[in-house]
């Protein structure tokens, strides 16, 4: 610690385990203080605060900042120099900086999964739909044809009686009186 009326020195290590003791902060499971978690929410951090968020020492941390490995911006107000969160969490340093990458990386993939679900349910839908209207298609065109078929039919059967019906007309010019007579009831039979 620093002596009376001089600036404060950086804590080395084994005072800073004991400054942290005397203040009754204690290590999670994950090995961080209370308040390094806290600090870890900050979407900026000193360089002291991203040190004890990252289990290092302060000296370690100034040294990355000092050779340009992490990057830094200054405070206005104070001119502290404060290093972006993201900043650790890319080089590797903030714990659970793995963990926020994956869990980002399924957020990612969830929302691909969804969106391919959806198009998948859509395309599912048209192709049904599609697959109704060809079907509506298709019985429309059996029944024309049934009855395309079944007109031709009887239009075959009228110009059979057509043709008949000629020849006996034909035959009723050159026919006695007898045979007319004849001709014409065969006629208002097929006719009736």
């Amino acid at each position: 610690m620093s002596g009376c009326g001089g600036p404060p020195q950086p804590l080395h290590p084994p005072q800073r385990v004991g400054l942290q003791r005397a203040l009754g902060l204690r290590r999670s499971a994950a090995g961080l203080s209370e308040r390094a978690a806290k600090m870890v929410s900050m979407e900026t951090l000193t360089i002291r605060e991203a040190a004890d968020a990252c289990g290092m020492t302060y000296e370690a941390m100034r040294a990355r900042v000092d050779r340009g490995t992490l990057r830094a911006g200054k405070r206005r107000e104070d001119g502290a120099r404060m290093i972006p969160k993201s900043e650790l969490q890319q080089a590797g340093l903030l714990p659970g900086a793995d963990v926020a990458q994956l869990h980002n990386e399924v957020d990612r993939l969830r929302r691909e999964l969804k969106e391919h679900r959806l198009l998948t349910e859509r395309a599912q839908s048209e192709t049904a739909a599609e697959r109704q209207a060809r079907e509506l298609i298709e019985q429309s065109m059996h029944r024309e044809r049934a009855e395309k078929q079944t007109l031709q039919a009887q239009l075959e059967q009228i110009e059979q009686a057509h043709v008949e019906a000629s020849s006996k007309l034909e035959g009723l010019t050159d026919a006695g009186f007898f045979a007319r007579r004849r001709i014409l009831r065969e006629l208002r039979r097929s006719a009736a």
